[in-house]
């Protein structure tokens, strides 16, 4: 036993002491930038930032669905043509309870949470059609 728990010990020892953090996405940065800048402080600023964020990671989401497409067999694009649109369903059903009376209440700042919501669906969505690509 003392033989296992010393080579497990050097195994840890020789892993790096900080794994690298993939580098942020540019559509990230931007929004960051646009956060940080004066104009980005209010709640419209944060508004319009998260906005141009939610288009881009939107683009972003149809030109990642193409690329898979073009890319996967029949029976797969059929599968994905099929989650696609489930997901586009789910995210309309999303966007009604998003808008519905329990946020009339919460202050301004709710649609910014909202957003930044939506944002990381959208985000998540794409990074999930990514492993579909070869």
């Amino acid at each position: 036993m003392p033989a296992l728990l010393a080579m497990l010990l050097m195994a840890l020892a020789a892993l790096p002491a900080r794994a690298e953090q993939p580098a942020a996405d540019p559509i990230d940065t931007q929004l960051d930038t646009c956060l940080a800048a004066p104009a980005g402080q209010s709640t419209a600023g944060m508004v319009s930032c998260t906005g141009e964020a939610t288009r881009a990671w939107d683009r972003r989401l149809n030109e990642t669905y193409q690329k898979v497409m073009q890319a996967l067999d029949p029976k797969s694009r059929e599968l994905l043509r099929a989650s696609q649109r489930q997901w586009v369903a789910f995210r309309s059903a999303e966007k009604a309870v998003q808008a519905a009376p329990w946020t009339a209440d919460r202050g301004t700042i709710i649609r910014v949470q909202v957003m930044a919501a939506n944002v990381a669906a959208i985000k998540a969505r794409v990074e999930e059609m990514q492993l579909y690509l070869p």
